[in-house]
């Protein structure tokens, strides 16, 4: 079943759950929670240089940008141009967030994943778990073709996500997965 991306997305509730992760569409709830794991960190400081910049500074800054960010992306939703953001939940508790989003998705059909995790979350497999399941809704449910994503050569444990999930360096720091190679490792 291929779902339509006619701005019907939901306003709550499970998205997918993959293993013990499961994805959830962020409410306003989960939202709070989410922009107070960010405030903890994700990333150690001195900043590495592929740190987002919303995620940069003191906690009260980091909180305001996620919330900012994610009430930004529930607007920006239609037929051609959307962003699927997603609560990575581990034991009942929000983890972090996946996200995949396209543009001119009538005609290409391919769209752009990223992440981040709480850095209590890091290290755990819980990544790669989460990645995986959001590339099950994109490419299952949603129809997707092809997925990239952009990591920087120094982000070594994204880059490890990268590979166990089957994607492979198109040029410079972009890699691409289409749903065949998706398909012939993980269904």
């Amino acid at each position: 079943m291929v779902m339509e991306l006619n701005g019907k997305w939901p306003a709550s509730g499970i998205i997918h759950t993959e293993e013990n992760v499961t994805l959830a569409w962020i409410d306003d709830g989960l939202l709070g929670e989410l922009a107070g794991l960010a405030a903890e960190g994700i990333f150690s400081q001195p900043y590495p240089s592929y740190a987002f910049p919303w995620a940069k500074g003191d906690a009260e800054t980091i909180r305001r940008n996620v919330v900012e960010y994610q009430r930004g992306v529930r607007t920006t939703c239609g037929p051609e141009e959307w962003r699927l953001e997603c609560a990575v939940i581990v034991d009942k508790q929000p983890a972090g967030v996946v996200g995949i989003g396209a543009s001119e998705w009538r005609t290409r059909k391919a769209a752009v994943s990223g992440s981040w995790l709480g850095r209590r979350y890091q290290g755990r497999g819980i990544g790669f778990t989460a990645a995986r399941g959001l590339l099950r809704v994109y490419f299952d449910e949603l129809g997707g073709d092809e997925a990239r994503r952009v990591v920087y050569p120094e982000n070594v444990a994204s880059l490890r996500v990268g590979e166990k999930l089957a994607y492979v360096r198109e040029e410079g720091n972009v890699f691409l997965l289409t749903k065949e190679q998706f398909r012939a490792r993980f269904c």
